[in-house]
C-alpha cells in the first residue's frame, strides 16, 4: 500500500531541501512542480523519473522544468522520462553533473524519441556547461543533426571541459560521434 504526499506539503518544505528524488508518473509531477512555485534557493540535486515511461512532446507547451528556474546551488540534475528543453534555466545552474534520459525499461529505442529542441540550442547549453562539468549522461536524448551538421567531421574549436571525467553518450552514432567532436577535455 502506498501513501501518495500531497504535491503542496512537499512544495512547502522546499525551502530547507538541498536534494530531491521522486520516481513517480508524469500528472503527480505536473501538480508537484505547480505548487512548487518559485526557485527553490538550496536545492543541490535535482532527480526526477517517471513511472509512466515518456517521452513525451514538450516543443508544443512549456516544460516543467520551467517553473523551478534557474537554483543558484544546484549542481546535479538527473532526469529519466521527463519532458525538457534544451533551453529551460535549469540548465544554466553551474552543474557538475548532468543525466538525461528517455529510457523505457526494459525495451528502449531512440525511434521516435521527443525532440527537446534544436541542435545549436543544445550546443549553447553544452557549451554553458564546459567549465564545471565532471559528469555528462545523453542516453536516447541527443539532438536531431541539423543538415549542416550531418559531418560529423572535427570542429575547429571544441568545447574545453577541464573537469569531465565521465560522459555517456547513448543513441545513434553520427549523433553521438557528432558530440564527441564538440568535446576537448584538453
Amino acid at each position: 500500500l502506498q501513501t501518495v504526499v500531497p504535491a503542496k506539503e512537499i512544495a512547502l518544505l522546499m525551502s530547507r531541501v538541498r536534494s530531491i528524488t521522486l520516481h513517480t508518473d508524469i500528472s503527480y509531477l505536473e501538480t508537484f512542480f505547480r505548487a512548487l512555485g518559485p526557485s527553490p534557493t538550496l536545492l543541490e540535486q535535482l532527480s526526477l523519473h517517471t513511472l509512466d515511461g515518456g517521452p513525451f512532446d514538450v516543443t508544443s507547451s512549456q516544460s516543467l522544468l520551467t517553473t523551478i528556474g534557474t537554483p543558484p546551488r544546484l549542481r546535479s540534475v538527473h532526469l529519466t522520462g521527463i519532458p525538457f528543453l534544451w533551453s529551460d534555466p535549469v540548465f544554466a545552474a553551474k552543474l557538475t553533473s548532468l543525466n538525461l534520459s528517455v529510457k523505457k525499461w526494459p525495451i528502449y529505442s531512440t525511434l521516435g524519441m521527443s525532440d527537446h529542441g534544436p541542435m545549436e540550442v543544445f550546443l549553447a547549453m553544452l557549451k554553458s556547461l564546459s567549465p564545471a562539468l565532471e559528469s555528462l549522461t545523453l542516453d536516447g536524448v541527443i539532438p536531431c543533426l541539423s543538415t549542416d551538421m550531418a559531418d560529423p567531421s572535427p570542429v575547429a574549436h571544441p568545447f574545453l571541459f577541464p573537469s569531465l571525467h565521465s560522459l555517456t553518450l547513448v543513441g545513434e552514432a553520427n549523433r553521438c560521434a557528432q558530440i564527441l567532436n564538440h568535446i576537448s577535455t584538453r
